[in-house]
């Protein structure tokens, strides 16, 4: 018998039935899930994945040092690792708020940007030139250029962004061991500016604006990054009650200007102008107090600020002008601010002489005497450089410039660094995190971070009391790390500079702690019960050591109000610097924005990123705002990509047509590379930034 032989078919439909139901029956047994469970711990357990610390969960108590605030914070740990922070709800510098820099400032530790190892970067190569050495290696590098300039007869500067630090006198002391050595400050602030017009030195000098009146803001963020968000909020309150009013002078709509009882937009650079224009009429309607000996000579000199004149320099109603003078002069106690950061020597004598004009200085609400912390520098035998400022060295004279960046605080435009080192000069940064500065020789010594070591923090310069408090370290810092007194030693040691005082970072605090107990005066807050108390109840210094170790606060008592010496509007000193407004130009000006990030130093935690927007965190992510007639004019459009072109250079930028913008004013910002924008602007001799004339052109 003959067998047929069968032949087997598969068609498309057979294998799509065959697929799906194999699918379908997958899905009813325990094979992907379980594929999915085992995945999931695989991933979860590769070798450089950090495991979650174990241990019991507890609290320590610490100091904030981000800025210059000081906040107290509650650090919740599991073991010894921080995993939350938090504000301390009766701390007296920030009743319990917290920034959002703050709450997350645990990360630094793990920042991408973290420095391990001491480096070498050789100018334009960047970071990728950069070279790893040794502590002691770059030491004695460093020591061969200082003494080389010695030798030359160069400048070393020591520029101090965070100034009365203990850290700080021995960076004095260092410099006065030099034979041209500089001790520096990131710039010459407002109220500095107005002690100098007094005949006699009245101290340091502080704003009292939690009992003022009436506020007058040339551009101080004052309700929104601008001291703690206690002090913010207790502005906002008083603000809502009626007991407190805001005026904001100002270019940009800022939050501030937002929130203002009244925003006043100058065109950029007008700030002195205005302030004359005021005090125009202040003057004329005999609405001043006689502080000063020669109000007639005053008056005289601003006389080619009438509000007619001033109201077309600044593009503003004379009415503004004169019902802010008014405002200003009947509103006392009252107190006009200025940004130091971001304007001119002259515009910020202007401004100070507002708060001669009306007797707010040396007055409750007004500007008032700052004591300064007691300090056992008088009993040191080592002498001390003065204070000065980048602008006053001659350019192309410093041959070593180091900069202690080891805390967030004030900085300067690298195009002003560049400006004042010699051809072969180098810059040597104390930092945590790797700066990148490709117009010299630059090296690099990695710093702690925050909640890696002890730290001494002196609050704001510009409160009406001084205050100190520590920031106890609460992990272990990694090996290679050097704080700024172990730097400056050491680095003393090596270039032959005997005159700074010995001793570790501890036995140093704890000699200021000893002074401070000594003087016998302020109060102390202690962080574990909540309660302040007076000085003079400590038994010790070493108890008043463990209370701020434990997080706690010494605030002085504040200064007596007083009269203060008499005033010379006129002075020599002072009549340079209000004199000679440059004119206004009609043309397109760029004016970079966000100044108080451009002149800091810090580093955030990358989870920071959330509360930005997506758009400036790109790399592609520089900005310019134009108001939308001006777009308009130029045939941009919102989103487009332009060049921006100045005599200083030009880079790309996307368009933001913005309608509460200014005319002909071109405002750039960007998240990641300001400092291009900031080399694109023209820079006075006192490293304020000028408006500067652009060309936009689409691309």
């Amino acid at each position: 018998m003959k067998l047929r032989s069968m032949e087997m078919n598969i068609t498309r439909r057979e294998i799509l039935r065959f697929v799906g139901g194999s699918a379908l029956g997958i899905l009813l047994t325990p094979v992907p899930w379980k594929a999915l469970d085992d995945s999931a711990i695989w991933t979860q357990n590769w070798p450089w994945i950090p495991e979650p610390v174990r241990g019991e969960s507890s609290y320590k108590l610490t100091s904030c040092t981000l800025c210059s605030a000081s906040c107290g914070l509650r650090a919740r740990c599991i073991g010894n690792q921080p995993v939350s922070l938090s504000g301390i709800s009766a701390h007296p510098l920030n009743s319990g708020a917290l920034c959002s820099f703050g709450i997350i400032a645990h990360h630094l530790r793990y920042h991408p940007a973290r420095l391990s190892r001491p480096c070498r970067i050789s100018g334009k190569a960047g970071a990728s030139g950069s070279t790893a050495m040794a502590f002691d290696e770059l030491l004695l590098e460093v020591a061969a250029a200082i003494n080389d300039a010695s030798a030359s007869s160069q400048t070393v500067a020591i520029v101090d962004g965070r100034p009365g630090r203990t850290a700080s006198h021995l960076f004095q002391q260092f410099a006065a061991g030099l034979p041209n050595g500089k001790y520096i400050t990131a710039g010459e602030s407002s109220l500095e500016i107005l002690g100098s017009m007094f005949e006699k030195p009245p101290g340091p000098l502080a704003y009292d604006l939690d009992n003022s009146k009436m506020i007058l803001s040339f551009g101080v963020p004052l309700l929104d990054r601008w001291g703690t968000p206690a002090r913010t909020a207790r502005y906002l309150q008083k603000k809502s009650e009626g007991k407190q009013r805001i005026i904001q002078v100002e270019t940009l709509q800022s939050r501030t200007a937002g929130m203002a009882d009244r925003w006043i937009p100058i065109r950029p650079g007008t700030e002195a102008a205005f302030a004359l224009g005021i005090a125009h009429v202040i003057l004329k309607d005999k609405l001043f107090r006689d502080a000063s000996k020669d109000i007639a000579e005053f008056e005289t000199m601003i006389a080619a600020y009438p509000p007619s004149a001033v109201a077309e320099i600044c593009g503003v109603s004379q009415d503004f002008i004169r019902d802010t003078a008014r405002e200003f002069s009947a509103n006392r106690p009252s107190v006009a601010v200025i940004d130091g950061s971001a304007n001119s020597r002259h515009a910020l004598a202007a401004v100070m002489a507002l708060n001669i004009l009306v007797g707010n200085v040396g007055r409750k609400g007004g500007v008032v005497v700052h004591r300064e912390i007691p300090s056992p520098v008088a009993l040191s035998k080592n002498k001390m450089s003065p204070i000065s400022t980048l602008d006053a060295i001659p350019d192309h004279s410093i041959r070593a410039m180091l900069i202690d960046e080891s805390l967030s605080g004030s900085s300067l435009p690298d195009g002003l660094l560049q400006k004042k080192l010699t051809g072969n000069g180098i810059l040597v940064s104390l930092s945590p995190f790797v700066t990148e500065r490709p117009f010299c020789t630059q090296y690099v010594i990695p710093s702690p971070v925050f909640l890696e070591s002890l730290a001494e923090l002196t609050g704001q310069a510009d409160r009406e009391s001084s205050s100190l408090s520590l920031s106890a370290p609460l992990v272990p810092e990694p090996a290679g790390m050097v704080d700024p007194i172990q730097f400056i030693q050491r680095l003393g040691s090596a270039a032959g500079v005997m005159n700074i005082d010995s001793g570790t970072t501890e036995e140093l605090l704890k000699k200021r702690m000893t002074a401070i107990y000594s003087e016998k005066r302020g109060s102390i807050f202690n962080a574990s019960n909540g309660q302040t108390s007076e000085l003079k109840g400590l038994t010790s210094p070493d108890e008043l050591w463990n209370v701020l170790f434990a997080g706690g606060c010494w605030m002085d008592s504040p200064e007596t109000v007083r009269s203060l010496p008499a005033v010379r509007l006129t002075s020599v000193s002072t009549a340079d610097r209000i004199k000679n407004i440059p004119p206004e130009s009609n043309q397109l000006l760029l004016l970079p924005c966000a100044e108080d990030v451009i002149y800091r130093n810090s580093e955030i935690s990358p989870l920071m990123s959330k509360v930005g927007q997506e758009s400036g965190l790109r790399p592609s992510g520089c900005k310019v705002y134009l108001q939308t007639a001006t777009g308009d004019a130029l045939g941009l459009t919102d989103g487009c990509r332009v060049m921006l072109q100045t005599k200083k250079g030009s880079m790309q930028a996307e368009v933001r047509l913005d309608p509460s913008m200014m005319p002909d004013v071109a405002a750039a910002y960007s998240a990641l590379n300001q400092q291009n924008i900031i080399s694109l602007c023209e820079m006075n001799q006192d490293a304020s930034l000028q408006p500067t004339p652009v060309k936009i052109q689409k691309v």
